[in-house]
Order: C-alpha cells, then structure tokens, then sequence
C-alpha cells in the first residue's frame, strides 16, 4: 500500500516491513527473543554480505568490459549484424532466457546493462521496454530446467518435490514465453503506461 500510494519506494518498503515484522513478533506474537533476534541480525548479515560480494565483482567486471571498450565493438559488431532493434531484442531475449538458468537476476542486470543500455540507444528502442524485457527473460530463466533456481526455493517452501513440479513448470513457461512475444513485438504493452 505504501508503495503504490507512493509513501515510499521498493527499498524503504523493506525497510518498513522489517521494522513492522520486528515489531509483531516481540509484542504481538512473542515469538522473537534475544537468541532468536542476534540468529536473524547474523543471517540477515550473511545473506547481504554475499550479495554485496557479488555485485562488487560484477562492478569490477563491467569496468573491465569498459577500460576494454567491449561495449563499443559489441554495439559495432550488433548494428552490423542485426537491421532492426526488433531482431536484437529477439536475439538478445534468447541469450537472456539462457543466462536466466544459470546466472542470478541482479548479476546479469548489473553485468549486461551497462553493455546493452548503449547499443538500444543507438538503435532507437527504449531503455524502459529492455529493462522489461530482461527481468521478463531472466526471470522465466530462473524457473526453467535444467537448474530452475526459484523451483528449488518453492520446492523447499511447499514440501513439493521439484521433479513433480518440473512436470507442470514447462506449461506456465510457455505462457510466459507468449506474453514476452508479445510485449517485445507490441511496446506499448509496457510504453502505453507512460503516456
């Protein structure tokens, strides 16, 4: 509700549900003691710290790339070999639904943007419309086989054995694979919104 009656952004609502969270479980449930507060101030740290690692190589990474000036051949070698930005997009997608398997969704955003950004630029499409279409792509690589990393999460959660959800998993795929099509061949699924 804060979020969308703009009281605060995506960061400081998590901000607000950890303070609400806290609240609840030592007043209301009583269920948070001192042990069971430093256990999830320790994990808490623990998870952050990995992904702050993470992110810092991937900044190292793209500063390579960068000093290398990998973006500048790679938009040369695109707009060579692609004649429309609807081509790259598709292309692009594939690579994106492949990574998505086996890359997590902030590293390949924090890796390829800064790569990609340039090249749709010069192209003329939207920078809205590809940041879209990558969480879109990634995102759909994350539930996908071989790996589907999110199935093994939900598997944990439901007590649901991922080889029985991997039955299932290909038919929501696929609508997703449909509604991806059509909002990379239709912007104005997602542009139509600004205006």
């Amino acid at each position: 509700g804060g979020i969308y009656g703009g009281l605060f952004t995506p960061t400081e609502a998590s901000c607000v549900a950890v303070v609400y969270g806290l609240i609840v479980g030592i007043f209301v449930y009583k269920e948070i003691k001192w042990t069971t507060y430093k256990k999830i101030v320790i994990d808490a740290a623990i998870m952050s710290g990995s992904a702050l690692i993470i992110m810092s190589m991937c900044g190292m990474f793209t500063w390579v790339l960068n000093i290398n000036h990998v973006p500048n051949m790679l938009a040369e070698f695109i707009t060579k070999t692609f004649n429309t930005p609807f081509m790259f997009v598709v292309a692009l997608s594939i690579i994106l639904l492949i990574l998505g398997c086996f890359m997590s969704v902030n590293a390949a955003i924090v890796v390829l943007t800064p790569i990609i950004v340039p090249i749709i630029k010069l192209m003329g499409y939207s920078p809205i419309q590809l940041g879209v279409v990558m969480i879109i792509c990634l995102s759909i690589g994350m539930v996908t086989p071989p790996f589907g990393v999110n199935m093994f999460i939900s598997a944990n959660i439901t007590k649901i054995a991922v080889d029985k959800q991997f039955k299932w998993i290909f038919l929501l795929v696929a609508a997703c694979l449909v509604g991806l099509l059509a909002i990379i061949a239709v912007p104005w699924f997602t542009l139509g919104l600004l205006k």
